[in-house]
């Protein structure tokens, strides 16, 4: 086990892992009343991804995003109303689990999709807010987190890449074949993209279970 340290400063590793960690206690446990399982496996989510990758945590914001304009947008419209919302809530507590309680050899897969991504994308979707006024000023976190993220994915400054590519660059490494496992397609992506730019293009296969 090899350790790492976080970059530092006001647009830093360090900066989005404390600010991100503030939202999903923040937040999250204010669903604990009405979904408490749901809100559990959703901080879950957002902490496996905020250890696997920059990009994968940028992923899984914009998608919480996203679910938040709809449900917005919904409520203006006057689609949802306020004890709706609060339905939601207490609905997804009955479905929901947590998407890592199966192994890789149990799991299936639904549209090219793994079913981990699946559940992660429906407890992405689950409520946290029980009124408009609410759900806005997420938003605006959930908003602010994203720049950040954004900002730090930018910089090309990823710690845990930094240390892997260091090891890759040992000479007991040099004419050797390497695994390397991840548990998001995301950050699958994100390796694929950096070593491609470190000129492996074209020697490295990707597999999961999709």
């Amino acid at each position: 086990t090899l350790s790492y340290d976080l970059t530092q400063g006001e647009e830093s590793e360090q900066k989005l892992y404390v600010d991100t960690t503030d939202y999903i206690q923040n937040y999250y446990n204010q669903a604990r009343i009405l979904n408490r399982s749901a809100a559990q496996f959703a901080v879950g989510v957002f902490q496996r991804r905020l250890a696997s990758s920059t990009y994968a945590l940028l992923c899984s914001l914009k998608k919480r995003l996203d679910k938040l304009d709809t449900l917005i947008a919904k409520i203006r419209a006057g689609e949802i109303t306020m004890e709706q919302l609060a339905q939601r809530q207490r609905r997804l507590d009955d479905d929901a689990r947590d998407p890592f309680d199966a192994t890789a050899d149990e799991e299936g897969t639904e549209g090219g999709r793994e079913e981990h991504e699946l559940e992660e994308e429906k407890l992405l979707e689950g409520v946290v807010a029980v009124s408009l006024s609410q759900l806005l000023v997420e938003r605006g976190k959930v908003e602010s987190l994203i720049h950040l993220a954004q900002r730090v994915y930018d910089r090309g400054e990823e710690s845990k890449f930094e240390k892997l590519r260091e090891l890759l660059r040992l000479e007991r490494f040099a004419n050797e074949k390497v695994i390397i496992f991840t548990e998001h397609r995301d950050t699958q992506t994100f390796l694929l993209r950096r070593f491609e730019g470190l000129g492996f293009t074209g020697r490295i296969a990707q597999i999961n279970g999709g």
